[in-house]
């Protein structure tokens, strides 16, 4: 009896060899028997997918979620990935003066993209006082060898200006 495809709401049969949707050495390897249709929808770098696991103990199944039927789901989940790295950061001080002065603050200008939709652009408000412990965080939930040239970084940002350099 040959298995169905794993793409929930597929009938289909799988075919074989099975397909491997990641395949870094550092991670984990994810492997699915699909039918030819999805395989070659899964073969495409741009195309989305997803597996969500439901759950528990023996109980727990995986399902795989590709093409359409994933971007609302992606989108339900409400994230949005960073595209580039963020460059500047503006404080409009008195330029700008807001009816909420707790809605002021740091506006950092960003490139995104919400799972399942196109990039786009927004600026983040990050009010003064929620500057440091943002920074920390991020900080701390680094790679060890990014949160070390942050760090490294800051320490040349925080010495005396005669030490830095273009500042004096």
């Amino acid at each position: 009896m040959s298995q169905h495809c794993a793409v929930e709401g597929c009938d289909s049969a799988a075919h074989e060899p099975p397909h491997v949707l990641r395949q870094d050495p550092d991670t984990y390897q994810l492997v699915f028997g699909v039918c030819n249709f999805h395989r070659e929808q899964l073969t495409n770098p741009d195309t989305e997918w997803m597996v969500d696991y439901e759950g528990s103990g023996s109980q727990r199944r995986r399902l795989l979620f590709v093409g359409t039927d994933v971007r609302q789901r992606l989108r339900d989940l409400n994230e949005y990935l960073l595209l580039e790295e963020p460059t500047e950061v503006t404080v409009y001080g008195a330029g700008r003066v807001f009816s909420h002065p707790t809605e002021d603050g740091h506006h950092v200008p960003l490139r995104v993209r919400r799972r399942g939709g196109d990039p786009q652009s927004m600026t983040l408000v990050i009010p003064p006082e929620m500057m440091a412990e943002l920074g920390a965080t991020l900080l701390v939930s680094a790679p060890p060898e990014a949160a070390r040239a942050a760090y490294s970084g800051l320490r040349r940002y925080l010495a005396p200006s005669q030490d830095r350099p273009g500042r004096g």
